[in-house]
């Protein structure tokens, strides 16, 4: 987690560094909550992101040690790949539970702010795309049985909506929330 940290806090330094007050219509309780939710939803899903990596390092490693017999004793400090397994789902789990929460004070605090719950802005679009995306793995995990590599190079691959939802869209689309991450 803290090479990807250390890239966002890079990224982040390459912002004005002028400090801009939040206008009075956004101050609201509502606003921290959504923030934090998000917060723990981006950092919930990150962790399985990693442990979906090394998931499939440690497959890895255990079918060229297979065919070597030798010993690795970094992924022999591993959880087994069954626990790994389950810490990913658990930790996708939390992140789309966090996503529900997070869209949930974002459409209370919209209608206390702009008097609508829903105005179908490209970052709200987004962020229910990558709920979708999470529910998905979730469905395919739970009910259609897929468990191991397949799941953790899912988990790997959505991360990249996840980040399109929280860097990209802003650059990308226009809207009320770009407007206020841009200005």
């Amino acid at each position: 987690v803290m090479p990807v940290s250390f890239l966002i806090m890079g990224i982040g330094l390459t912002y004005s560094r002028d400090i801009k007050l939040v206008p009075a219509s956004l101050r609201s309780y509502w606003l921290i909550a959504h923030v934090s939710f998000s917060s723990l939803a981006f950092g919930s899903i990150l962790v399985a992101v990693g442990i979906a990596a090394l998931y499939i390092l440690k497959e890895h490693s255990e079918k060229i040690k297979k065919d070597s017999q030798g010993s690795d004793s970094f992924y022999n400090r591993l959880p087994s790949l069954k626990t790994m397994d389950e810490l990913m789902y658990r930790f996708v789990a939390a992140g789309l539970l966090c996503l529900t929460i997070m869209i949930g004070t974002g459409a209370i605090w919209a209608n206390q702010t702009w008097g609508r719950y829903w105005g179908w802005d490209p970052i709200e679009i987004w962020s229910l795309v990558t709920w979708f995306t999470y529910a998905i793995c979730l469905h395919l995990r739970l009910n259609v049985g897929w468990t191991g590599k397949r799941i953790a190079w899912l988990i790997i691959f959505s991360i990249f909506i996840l980040a399109f939802s929280l860097f990209g869209v802003g650059y990308v689309y226009s809207g009320l929330h770009s407007s206020y991450l841009t200005s």
